[in-house]
């Protein structure tokens, strides 16, 4: 009876002993961070201040995400994810709801392009250059500047100048390098009497660049020239104007290029 006993009361004391293998002890708070908690560390060591990370929570279901899909502030808890694979599926998040699939979504057709990409080509605006005959034999009246009419264009390489009204059109604001030549046919007049070219910027009554030569009574010398650089405004308009004041209506010459105007855009 003695041996029982003493069996029993050794195996009780072997319990007992095992049971208190780790003593508990007292967390001092003074080594602990906000927001930390008193974790195990394992069977063998006493437990600690530590953080709660993402693998210390608790096992979830399959397909769950943690998190407060509330409309206030709120304990997270495991919310389950729909099933959203298909191809005509897309996973979407509505405010204090949660996620939901949308599963009538079209899907994008593969694109297919079978022409030529070619890098865009940039051309500056163009440039006014014009140049013009007039062999109309336009008659001048006495002692009043008349626009010359009736060009033939040789070139207008911007589409500037009205060869019926003889109206240049600056397409932009800038420079212009203009040159009038007039050649009258024969004239009866005195050394007082004066031939003149003008260059007239809108509807103005007095040139606004113009070339005097005395008239006389030789064909070849009853020519004048005037050349300028005018600034323009972008829609100004230019017109050569003739002048004589012999006494009497006078005609320009008709042999070509004895009657021309040039007009360059300056850069």
């Amino acid at each position: 009876m003695k041996r029982l006993i003493a069996s029993a009361l050794l195996a009780l004391s072997s319990i007992a002993f095992a049971a208190t293998t780790v003593p508990p002890t007292m967390l001092n708070p003074a080594g602990s961070a906000s927001g930390q908690v008193i974790k195990s560390t394992g069977p063998g060591t006493a437990p600690a201040w530590g953080n709660v990370t993402a693998t210390s929570l608790a096992a979830q279901a399959a397909n769950t995400v943690v998190a407060n899909a509330t409309s206030s502030s709120a304990t997270p808890t495991a919310f389950a994810m729909p099933s959203c694979s298909t191809s005509t599926s897309a996973l979407t998040y509505t405010s204090n709801a949660g996620f939901t699939c949308s599963s009538a979504m079209a899907p994008l057709a593969s694109p297919t392009f079978t022409g030529t990409v070619t890098a865009p080509t940039f051309k500056a605006a163009a440039m006014a250059h014009v140049k013009a005959n007039n062999t109309s034999g336009q008659s001048i009246p006495n002692n009043a500047y008349t626009a010359v009419t009736g060009w033939a264009t040789v070139f207008d390489a911007n589409s500037n100048f009205n060869a019926s009204t003889g109206v240049f059109t600056a397409p932009a604001t800038a420079y212009y390098r203009i040159s009038c030549q007039l050649l009258w046919g024969t004239l009866t007049v005195s050394s007082s009497n004066v031939l003149a070219a003008g260059l007239f910027i809108g509807a103005s009554g007095t040139p606004d660049s113009a070339g005097y030569a005395p008239a006389a009574a030789s064909t070849s010398s009853n020519v004048v020239v005037e050349n300028a650089t005018l600034s323009l405004a972008s829609g100004n308009t230019v017109t050569c104007k003739a002048f004589q004041n012999s006494g009497s209506a006078a005609t320009l010459s008709t042999s070509a290029p004895q009657v021309q105007i040039s007009i360059d855009q300056l850069p």
